[in-house]
């Protein structure tokens, strides 16, 4: 077996690589074989570059698993078979498999990627994280198995040692039959954590490029989703996006997906949404984020506007609020609402039919239900009340809110026709008037009181003492613009 570091350093240099080549596929040892230069510093610089791609790559423990299926996919095999025994795990394709030239650049070089623009992985590192099992432990191995126009290799990875240098590869030629690829991963796992985790990564992969099966069971078959494009300079890419109503509405979740391969989740309540971002969108090299720029944006951008277009279709039909799945979209991604206010404020028509203010608050449905009792029933068409947090936050940027309505009822710059023109009458007959007699006069349950050609206001009433309405202050200054004394008006407010 030959030190990896070292096969490295003999990849690196054109002579020794041509060497390597010949001496594998004519059965010679690599025994004698060295890479050129091969200075302490190098060998440290390649060890160092090794530990950091087979043990800090990723997070989760299972998370390399994930490589070879999308290796296996991107060698445009139809289908993509996962076993597992408790003791190994493995992942076979159909693929077109590999020659010996493939082999040692594609599994064996660091960065080292010719993948196309279609295909899953980009960096050229994915497959050195599945070597982090064998330094886990050194019982652990990696075995690898390809054919290609009836020429076979298995390569064989182990560690005599936890360390990066005592990594070891061994290769060995011999006749195939069928174009494919087998990769063994010599680990002890629960079988049960494996298909739920492949199943979390890879359940919304487009089913339409292979099947990914578990044992026989097929992982991605969700296919009832919607297709939307994005135009990045005159490139255009296709994304997917799937929202149902979470079971028992109970709490959903907000998925993102690159390529179809899982990327990050947020809870949300009510609904489910999985979303497919084009692959013009980078991930950073763990491949838990996605890189925020310019294309990234664009593709929200282009989003919001698709599920404005078939709000009907994809989410109304669902019993869904498009206005609550939009801003849940921008927040999930990262984004704000000044990203998509343009295309909010150009669509507001679509997604308010009538002006509409927002109200918010932990008590926001109790408020809009007094609201209704100020103002009449009517008025429930112009309210807003979000379904969480992150969506009240996110409208409260472009909606007005509750407090505006109140305002614009009191416009006391309209000074001797505010009562005619903001037709207060017709408000208190929306509602079932109480009198009172406090000192001096009556007074209604609902805050407002047009009364022998006077305004009454009840400052202590729910909605004219919260938070986010006319002030006592405010109420005498409108009671005085209307013939009355501030003295004499605040002897009128209760």
């Amino acid at each position: 077996m030959k030190r990896l570091s070292d096969l490295i350093g003999i990849i690196f240099n054109k002579d020794t690589y041509s060497e390597l080549v010949y001496r594998i596929e004519n059965d010679v040892p690599l025994d004698t074989l060295e890479p050129v230069a091969n200075t302490p510093q190098a060998q440290r610089h390649r060890e160092k570059i090794l530990f950091e791609e087979t043990m800090n790559q990723f997070e989760g423990d299972l998370r390399p698993i994930i490589e070879p299926i999308a290796n296996a996919v991107d060698a445009k095999s139809k289908t993509v078979d996962v076993y597992s025994n408790s003791k190994s795990i493995i992942v076979k394709d159909k693929g077109k498999g590999m020659s010996i030239d493939d082999v040692l650049q594609k599994l064996v070089v660091f960065f080292n990627s010719d993948k196309e623009e279609e295909d899953i992985g980009m960096f050229g590192v994915g497959f050195f994280s599945l070597l982090g099992y064998c330094l886990q432990d050194k019982s652990n191995s990696l075995e690898v198995e390809t054919t290609k126009n009836e020429v076979k290799y298995k390569i064989n990875f182990q560690a005599k040692t936890n360390k990066t240098k005592d990594l070891y590869v061994d290769f060995e030629k011999t006749k195939g039959k069928k174009d494919g690829t087998t990769v063994k991963i010599n680990v002890n796992h629960k079988k049960s954590e494996l298909k739920e985790y492949i199943t979390k990564y890879l359940n919304f992969f487009d089913s339409t490029r292979s099947a990914i099966r578990f044992k026989g069971d097929k992982v991605n078959n969700i296919n009832e989703d919607y297709r939307y494009t994005v135009d990045f300079n005159g490139q255009t890419q296709e994304g997917r996006i799937k929202l149902d109503l979470s079971p028992k509405k109970k709490e959903g979740e907000v998925s993102l997906y690159s390529q179809g391969v899982f990327v990050m989740q947020k809870s949300f309540p009510l609904y489910n949404l999985k979303l497919d971002i084009p692959k013009k969108i980078k991930l950073v090299e763990g491949r838990d984020e996605f890189k925020m720029d310019g294309n990234y944006t664009q593709n929200i951008q282009s989003l919001t506007k698709f599920l404005i277009d078939n709000r009907k279709k994809i989410i109304v039909e669902k019993g869904i609020d498009t206005r609550d799945v939009l801003m849940d979209i921008v927040n999930t991604a990262g984004l704000g609402v000044y990203d998509v206010r343009e295309i909010i404020n150009d669509n507001i028509d679509k997604l308010f039919e009538e002006r509409t203010y927002l109200v918010r608050g932990s008590d926001a449905l109790y408020r809009s239900e007094e609201i209704k009792g100020f103002f009449g029933n009517e008025i429930g068409n112009n309210l807003f009340v979000p379904a969480n947090k992150n969506a009240e936050y996110m409208w409260l940027d472009i909606l007005p809110g509750i407090q505006d309505l109140i305002f614009e009822k009191f416009d006391v710059e309209e000074n001797e026709d505010v009562i005619n023109n903001l037709k207060l009458p017709e408000f208190t007959k929306r509602v079932d008037i109480t009198f009172l007699k406090p000192k001096k006069e009556v007074f209604t349950r609902s805050g407002i009181l047009y009364h022998h050609n006077r305004l009454f206001i009840n400052t202590q009433h729910p909605i004219i003492k919260a938070r986010d309405f006319v002030s006592k202050y405010q109420a005498i200054a409108t009671i005085a613009e209307n013939s009355f004394s501030a003295e004499y008006a605040e002897d009128f407010l209760i």
